[in-house]
């Protein structure tokens, strides 16, 4: 005897109505049944929570058993067999039917602080997924104990920088992600204080500039324009312009001991770029 295969996984949204198609095919076939895996039930027309189950098709040789769900609740979440007897023996097939929804909250977020007013934002996404690919994130933000959070809406990427924080401020975020279904719970929060004091401006200097590289230096700060504090390196932020004056800002961390000049290279020829 030989059962039709459906997919072995049905996804399906919470309430939509579903029918698994279970054809046995051989010589001397007796019956064809529907039975829920979890504990071995069999389902018929007098199965609870909106089954039924029709037999299409019935001769020697072939029988058509169709399940039907009406709408699938979240305890309908389970696998499904269709088992097949003849005369020569018997063979089955399993469907497990799981719900797409909304994903879970992730884990706490990640932070550091990039400079003394940025915030490196880093997550992991939930195991969660709400059995659907997660397509957004979304970050809320704000000084510990504002409730006017602020939002940041990114794809689907772990990692963000968020600028322009107010100093010696202490900073909560969380994260929640989305999926088709919308967003999920947000993470719980993690908090990180902002530093006191900024350095100086550094003057940087373009130089050497070649088709697709540029030579940046700056002379060193003195020590009244630190902040008091020995700089440990330097932010080099710069942008280009995208279509609609959308800015495309990337960041480049040099270690102070690397010394006061870095060579930016990838750049793109005929491109403009503010540094």
């Amino acid at each position: 005897v030989t059962v039709s295969k459906d997919p072995l996984v049905s996804m399906i949204l919470p309430n939509s109505s579903l029918s698994l198609i279970c054809t046995a095919t051989g010589l001397g076939l007796q019956s064809v049944l529907w039975t829920k895996e979890s504990d071995g039930s069999r389902l018929d027309d007098n199965s609870d929570d909106g089954i039924t189950v029709s037999e299409e098709f019935h001769n020697d040789s072939a029988i058509t058993n169709v399940l039907r769900f009406s709408a699938v609740t979240g305890s309908q979440q389970d696998t499904y067999r269709c088992s097949a007897t003849s005369t020569a023996g018997s063979n089955y097939h399993l469907v497990e039917i799981s719900l797409a929804g909304l994903p879970g909250a992730p884990p706490p977020p990640t932070l550091s602080l990039l400079n003394v007013a940025v915030v490196t934002v880093s997550w992991q996404s939930s195991t969660d997924t709400g059995n659907l690919p997660i397509d957004h994130f979304q970050i809320n933000y704000g000084p510990s104990g504002d409730g006017s959070p602020r939002h940041l809406e990114l794809p689907a990427n772990q990692t963000e920088h968020v600028f322009s924080l107010l100093l010696a401020t202490s900073y909560y975020f969380t994260v929640a992600a989305r999926n088709e279904q919308g967003r999920g719970p947000f993470s719980e929060q993690n908090s990180i204080t902002t530093n006191s004091t900024a350095p100086g401006d550094v003057t940087l200097t373009v130089s050497n500039v070649t088709t697709n590289a540029v030579l940046l230096s700056w002379l060193p700060l003195a020590y009244n324009d630190t902040g008091g504090s020995t700089i440990t390196g330097y932010n080099i932020t710069y942008y280009t312009e995208g279509s609609e004056g959308m800015k495309h800002y990337r960041i480049i961390t040099v270690d102070s001991v690397a010394g006061d000049s870095y060579w930016l290279t990838g750049l793109v020829d005929n491109k403009p770029y503010h540094m």
